[in-house]
């Protein structure tokens, strides 16, 4: 991954779409996580089905067309970005992070709610 992150145009690398180990894994995590984002962090189905498609298959929402979504739960957070992410390398979610909270495409409520959620979901 380059030095900059284009945000929401990232490096898709990290999903490993055409191996099917990989997919089976990534569908059998998400059946414990989606209950998480549902109870802990009452998201809506709306919600659910773009974070499971990044989850899934890296596609990102289309931030700009969902600019007017007023929500407390909205879609594709800042955490949810970062912990469904595949990568756990410090140096390539940290500038995920920064590019996300950086990028005019992002709310501001798309930053703190999500942070909220977890915090909330940790009790």
């Amino acid at each position: 991954m380059s030095d900059a992150v284009s945000f929401p145009e990232i490096d898709t690398s990290y999903w490993q779409v055409k191996d099917k180990t990989w997919i089976a894994e990534r569908k059998s995590q998400w059946e414990t996580i989606e209950p998480r984002l549902k109870t802990g962090m009452n998201k809506t189905q709306r919600a659910m089905s773009i974070i499971k498609r990044y989850f899934l298959k890296s596609i990102m929402p289309d931030f700009e067309a969902l600019s007017d979504w007023k929500s407390d739960f909205r879609h594709l957070d800042l955490f949810c970005f970062i912990w469904l992410h595949p990568s756990r390398d410090k140096q390539v979610l940290k500038k995920l992070r920064d590019a996300y909270m950086h990028s005019p495409l992002v709310g501001e409520s798309d930053v703190w709610l999500g942070i909220g959620g977890f915090l909330r979901e940790g009790k």
